[in-house]
C-alpha cells in the first residue's frame, strides 16, 4: 500500500533501502525537495527503477543538505502511470503531499481511473485549505483534525520552506532521523510459496485483477516476500 518517506535534512537514505522500497511498491516512484529560491521542485513518473536511480544520483548530493518528500506506490485506485505517481501538487511550486494509504470517500475508483484517491482528496481538501490559510499544517488543532480525518492513511506534506508536517506520524515510524509511513524499506527474507490463503497481491492487482489459486502455473512461480506475493 505505498510507502512515503522523509528524509530531513542532514540525513542520508541508503540507495539499497531505496531498492527495497521500489521492490515492494513497483508502481511508479517520486520525490520533492526545495529549490533554494523559495519554492519546490518535483520529480516524479519514473516507471522503472533505473529511472528513478538515475534521477536520484543527479539531485543527490545537492540533496544532502535538504529535507526530502519520497514515494514509491503500489497502486489501488487509478490507473498505473506516471501521473499518479506521488508527490501531487496542493499548490504548484508551494506544497506537496505524499499519501500512504486509503482515503475513503473520495469518488476514486479501486483498480483503474484517471484520478487516485490521494488525487482528488488533495484537490478538493487540501488545496482550498492552504489556499485559504498557508499556515494551516502548522496548526495543532488543524493537524488533529486531519489526523482524524485521515485515520488509517499517513501523508507528508511538504511546503515551500522545507518544512514538512507528517499525517499520522506516530503510525510510521523513524529510524536513523529518517521517518518511513510503514517498513517496506526493509529486506525480507524469502520463503517457498506452498498454498493460497486468501491474501492480495499488489503486482497482480496493479495488472488489473486478482491472483486465482487455481491457476497452477501461477501457483508455482509465486513466493512470500514481506506479506505479499512476489514473482520470481
Amino acid at each position: 500500500m505505498c510507502i512515503a518517506i522523509y528524509k530531513p535534512a542532514g540525513k542520508t537514505i541508503d540507495t539499497t533501502a531505496l531498492y527495497q522500497c521500489w521492490e515492494n511498491n513497483p508502481d511508479g516512484a517520486g520525490f520533492v525537495f526545495p529549490n533554494g529560491n523559495g519554492g519546490l521542485d518535483l520529480r516524479k513518473g519514473f516507471m522503472k527503477w533505473k529511472e528513478f536511480k538515475r534521477a536520484w544520483k543527479r539531485e543527490r548530493s545537492s540533496l544532502l543538505k535538504k529535507p526530502v518528500v519520497l514515494h514509491f506506490r503500489i497502486a489501488t485506485h487509478g490507473t498505473v502511470n506516471p501521473a499518479n505517481t506521488h508527490p501531487f501538487w496542493v499548490v504548484p511550486g508551494r506544497c506537496a503531499v505524499a499519501h500512504n494509504g486509503i482515503l475513503s470517500g473520495t469518488g476514486a475508483i479501486y483498480g483503474k481511473g484517471e484520478k487516485t484517491d490521494t488525487q482528488i482528496f488533495t484537490e478538493q481538501y487540501l488545496a482550498p485549505l492552504y489556499q485559504e490559510l498557508p499556515t494551516c499544517f502548522q496548526s495543532e488543532t488543524l493537524m488533529r483534525m486531519l489526523n482524524r480525518a485521515c485515520s488509517g492513511s499517513k501523508l507528508a506534506i511538504m511546503q515551500a520552506d522545507g518544512k514538512v508536517a507528517l499525517i499520522n506520524e506516530q503510525d510510521g515510524l523513524w529510524e536513523n532521523g529518517i521517518w518511513y509511513s510503514n517498513g517496506g524499506y526493509k529486506a525480507r527474507a524469502l520463503t517457498v510459496f506452498s498454498g493460497y490463503g486468501g491474501f492480495h497481491n499488489p503486482k497482480w492487482r496493479s495488472r488489473g485483477g486478482y491472483y486465482d489459486s487455481r491457476d497452477e502455473e501461477w501457483e508455482k512461480s509465486w513466493r512470500w516476500r514481506n506479506d505479499s506475493l512476489e514473482m520470481e
